[in-house]
Order: structure tokens, then sequence, then C-alpha cells
């Protein structure tokens, strides 16, 4: 489960033991894993081209399934017990721990008989996605004084692009822009009476009361707010400098690998003392004297810093890696009803050795992540086997997808949903299972306020079983469900509760209530099982269907209006300047402004909207009793839309 929400969902604990045991994808005889076991489990994954392995083997050519079509403990243990194991290493997104695990995945779609998705002759949707940022060969950084030829520092040693920072060229006059804080509310605001529009701006780190977060410039020293500050008064690009005056050694803001290229909007760079004071020489000044001013003063001192241009070259690169949805397809037996799909999905990626993610402390260890989402992945292959044996094929098509990517932030569900085999309107549900192995006192049914036929479907497929289902009306949550939600496609999302081991790396199997693994299975077959025979579709129910706001950063929260609610639903950020819009909510201010879904928001009211905490900012700032404007792109041009005052909506 993803943490990208403010919280996961949460709930009760369970505490279960099963016996660890495995399955070697060329034996589907289940044995105990004892060390040996490991060692053969990873001969039988031996490193090799995921498509290469898949192509040369398991072609799905038909539904003539040779597993037990009937859900088990025994069968659930073993799957879940070697995705969990050392071997693949968390199953981190881009690694060979998570090509293992999708191997093993198709194999056992294969084996159930199951076929490739159209279009996907391997059972794979591959996609790239972005891990991080790396520093190209072409960075630097040249003072000159006017048109002169200057100095030259050298990148590492005298400045570094911020990770966040746009990738560009720019030779432009310097101003010296203070601590570069706007803040009204106290009084202060060192962008007041200078023109920053098209240049460089210099500021310092901190404020003039250090880095006191209680002060009253706490929420304003964060380098990600002075950025966003500098871009929106106009400015290219921003030096940032650690003062001479303030007790902060000098020294460069660490580059962050894990942080994607242009997330800033802006060129941004780190830079020492000494470019500092060389730029601020070329007009004859000093910045030690100008710096002790402010702070003595407590009053901003910005101004041009005559003759001082600065030449310069961010050159950053995203850094990507490739994974996959791996997809299995049970095609429908009805011929009025098998081009209606149904979507029964499970992360299977990890969070690898710890890091981004992870709730332990220190990176290191193997987060197995059993229950998250082994667990899941387990009852999807249960799930798979069960209904392409020819006795239980539905009417309907049914579709196991396990997503990839989940953890870097749903990643594989957003392809999925844009990149669908079949129209994404004939997918009529989806059911996502994300941490089912800890069955205690409750299993929390999310989405059921997606459409008004749930409750009675959940009652129906609960009948037998029993289990103490807490329905949730949420359509919304940290996993793949939210995807197909934010089409108004109806969704259930099962769940047994966040533990003690959420992220961390004592999330093993010895921990899961297998039975109860096995009880959760036998519900979502009988809500598959009715939705695959019914005659007709369930409806979408609007009500319930509200996109939350994006989470703002916290510098900016507190004091401050909320973001105005215009029904846009922003989509994930792709690494270009503007906000893509992913839906909208009916009948909303942004539905009758005119904004369309694939449109990219570039402007809210007077603000640029390069990254979505401009987009969150500006929703803040814009009127709720007059009129303004809205600049999307569309078809590759810019189309300006006017958003009636609030009272009149």
């Amino acid at each position: 489960m993803s943490p990208g929400s403010a919280k996961p969902f949460a709930n009760e604990t369970a505490v279960g033991h099963i016996y660890r045991s495995m399955r070697c994808t060329a034996n589907p005889v289940r044995t105990a894993l004892s060390a040996g076991a490991l060692l053969f489990a990873a001969a039988c994954l031996a490193a090799g081209p995921l498509h290469a392995q898949i192509a040369a083997g398991a072609t799905g050519s038909g539904l003539a399934g040779t597993g037990s079509p009937i859900p088990s403990v025994e069968e659930l243990n073993a799957h879940v017990a070697h995705l969990a194991s050392d071997a693949l290493a968390g199953r981190r997104a881009g690694t060979p721990g998570a090509e293992r695990a999708a191997r093993y995945i198709v194999q056992a779609l294969s084996e159930a008989g199951l076929q490739p998705a159209p279009g996907y002759p391997t059972y794979l949707q591959s996609f790239d996605f972005p891990v991080g940022v790396e520093l190209g060969p072409e960075n630097r950084l040249v003072v000159q004084h006017g048109s002169r030829i200057g100095t030259s520092f050298q990148p590492g040693r005298d400045f570094l692009p911020l990770a966040g920072s746009v990738a560009d060229r720019i030779v432009q006059p310097v101003v010296f822009a203070g601590y570069g804080i706007s803040a009204p509310t106290i009084g202060w605001d060192d962008y007041d009476g200078i023109d920053v529009e098209g240049k460089i701006v210099l500021v310092l780190r901190l404020s003039p009361e250090g880095d006191k977060p209680a002060s009253r410039f706490g929420r304003y020293i964060s380098d990600r707010y002075k950025a966003a500050n500098a871009r929106a008064h106009g400015a290219r690009a921003i030096l940032l400098v650690n003062g001479p005056a303030t007790e902060e050694i000098d020294k460069l803001i660490p580059f962050s690998v894990d942080e994607e290229p242009g997330t800033l909007g802006i060129v941004a760079l780190s830079v020492t003392q000494a470019v500092a004071r060389r730029i601020v020489a070329v007009a004859g000044e000093d910045l030690s004297m100008w710096q002790h001013l402010i702070n003595r003063q407590s009053a901003p001192r910005s101004r041009p810093i005559e003759n001082a241009v600065v030449n310069l070259r961010a050159d950053l690169r995203p850094r990507l890696r490739t994974t996959h949805n791996v997809i299995g397809i049970v095609p429908g037996r009805d011929p009025r009803l098998a081009r209606e799909v149904v979507v029964v999905g499970a992360h299977y990626d990890g969070l690898g050795l710890g890091g981004p993610g992870s709730l332990d402390p220190v990176p290191g260890d193997v987060h197995n992540g059993a229950d998250d989402n082994a667990s899941g992945v387990s009852a999807l292959i249960e799930l798979a086997q069960f209904f392409a044996h020819p006795a239980n094929r539905p009417d309907r098509t049914l579709a196991f997808v396990a997503f990839g990517a989940e953890e870097e932030g749903m990643l594989g569900s957003a392809w999925f949903v844009s990149n669908t085999p079949w129209p994404i309107t004939d997918v009529t549900a989806m059911i996502n299972m994300d941490m089912i192995g800890r069955l205690g006192e409750e299993l929390t049914v999310y989405g059921v306020g997606s459409s008004a036929g749930w409750h009675e479907v959940l009652e129906r497929a609960n009948a037998e079983v029993g289990a103490p289902i807490v329905e949730m009306d949420e359509g919304y949550g940290p996993s793949d469900h939210v995807a197909f939600y934010l089409r108004q496609i109806p969704v259930l999302a099962f769940f047994t509760g966040v533990h003690e081991d959420y992220h961390r790396a004592s999330d093993d199997v010895e921990h899961l209530n297998l039975e109860g693994l096995h009880s959760v299975t036998r519900v979502v077959r009988a809500v598959v099982t009715e939705l695959a025979e019914r005659s007709g579709r369930l409806a979408f129910d609007p009500r319930q269907f509200e996109p939350r706001q994006i989470d703002e950063p916290v510098e900016e929260a507190e004091e401050m209006p909320p973001p105005l609610k215009i029904g846009v639903v922003p989509g994930p950020a792709d690494g270009t300047p503007g906000v893509p819009v992913d839906a909208l909510v009916e009948d909303s201010p942004g539905l009758r402004a005119g904004v369309e879904a694939g449109d990219r928001v570039m402007q809210v009211g007077e603000r640029r909207t390069e990254t979505i905490y401009d987009y969150v900012q500006a929703l803040r700032e814009v009127p709720r009793d007059a009129s303004w404007r809205m600049v999307v792109l569309r078809d590759g041009a810019e189309v300006t839309l006017t958003f009636a005052p609030v009272e009149t909506q």
C-alpha cells in the first residue's frame, strides 16, 4: 500500500501464524521452505530478460488450467511465502526482485490457462518510471562583469543544481533578493520594489532569525518555498547561498537523487559564499555587510547587482527504470457480455531494502512485504486459477492485473487506466486487494459509496463466510483502486488494517493470519462471481465523488485560506510544466468554466502553475467574490477560461 495519502487506511491488527512454504515456477509441487529451499528458489529464478523468459515458455494459448481451481489455505501459503521470501529482496519496482516476482505471477497465470491481454503477447504491460535524477556532464556557472568574460566555477565544489531544478541554459543579470521571503502578514517582502522578471535572483538561505521554526519566519525558510516565490515573481533562476552572517557552515545543498527533475519549476542552484561574494563584488559591494544590515535593521535591502551577469547551465537528467503490470485474461463466454470487463487487481511491488516509503529509520534490511502486498497477490493468483477453470468461466471478461510501482505513487494503475487493452468505458468495476493478510476484528471494504448496489452485493457475497465486514463509502485511498475511481468506475478495496509492521522490514509471513486470508479470498470470489454474471452492470454513484485537494507543502499550510474547490482532478506529475487534468466532477465550477480532461493547467489567477504546489497555492489566492481566469494548454494552444465568483456558482 502506497503512503501517498495523508495516512494509510486505519483499523485493527491481527497476528496469525503460517508454516513457511514455497513454489518454484518450474515445479507446481508445494514444499516446506527451508534454507535449502530458498537456494532452490533462487536457482529457479535465474536472471534473464523477463520478456525473453516469458516468451520462451508462457504464451497463454488456451484455457486448459492445470492448477487446483479452488482457492486453498495451502496454495495461498505457498504464493505469499514465495513472494515475501528474501530471495526476492523486497520486490522494489524496477529491481531484479520485482522482475522475479513478475515472472512468478506470469508463470502462475500461464499455468492456470489465462490469456495475455489483447495486444500484449507476453502478459506484460511495461512502462518506464522516474526513480530520481542525476547530474549531466554540462553543468557550468560563470560570473561575468557585463559582457566581459568572467570567473568560471566548478560544479560539485563551488555550485550544485538542486535535484528539483529545471534543466536550462541562462545568461541574465543578477538581482539580490535578500532572504527571498514575501510575507505581507508580518510586514516583510524581499521582492518589494525590485524587478526580477526574467532575471537571476541571489537569495540567502534561512531567515533574519536563523533557522528557528517557531519564529515569525518559520514557514518561509525552506528552499522549496524560496524557489516557488522566486518563480512566482518571474525570476528565471535562483541562486541559494548560506549567508556569511548566518551560523551555518558554508556548504552546498546536498544533491538528492530521489527527487524528480523539474519539480521546483525554476532553475535552482546552491552556491558557495565564494561564488556569491564574487557576484556582489562585481558591483563593488560586500555580501556580508548586506546580510548584517538586513538582520540588524530587521528590514529587506534587496537591489539589483550592477553589472553582474551570470552565465549558467543546469544539466539534470531523469533516472528511469522499467517495470510492468502483469495482465491475465479470462474471456467471457456470453457473446453479449464478453465485451464488458471486471478488473481484479493487487500490486506486487514492495519497498525493497527500505529507503523512500519505509518507516524503518535505517535502510538496508529486506522489506519482504508479506501483508503489503504478497497477501493480495496470492489471492489474485488463486482467484485467477478458479475463474480460468472451464467449469467456472463467467459471462463477462475478467482481467487479473498485478500492478507494478504502486509504492512509487500508484504508477502502474495510473498507466493501466490510460492504456487499457479495451476502451476504459468497457470496464464495469474494479476490485482491489491490498493488505488483506491480517484479518482480525474487521475486514474493511472501501468504495461502497461508489455504487448504490455495492451494499447488497457484499451482503450476498459474505453470507456464507460471515467475515466481520465494515463498509466505508470512501472511494479514495492510497492504493490502485483510486485510478479507476477517478474514471468514475465502481470500486471495492479490501483491507484488513494497518499494523505495527506496516512499511517495515518486520512485515514477514509468520505474522499473517492465513485462515483469515482465505476467508477474504472467498468473499472476493463471491463478489467477482456476481459482477461477472449479473445481467446489468453496476452504476457509478456520483454523490460520493468529490476529489480531495492535493496536500500542500507544510510551510504554506498555516494561517492561509483553504484552496478553492473547483472540481478539477489533477493527474500525476509527468516532469513537464503545468498540471495535467485527469478528470472533472459533475456540475462543478471547473466543468462550467469549460475545463476538459486532458487539459494542462498553466495559470490560475495571476500565478503560473508550473507544479502542483503552484496550483494549490493559486487556488488559495483566487478571489471568492469576483471572477478569475485559468489558462490551460489544449491541443498545443493556450486557452483562457473564466470562473464565476463563488457566490454565483
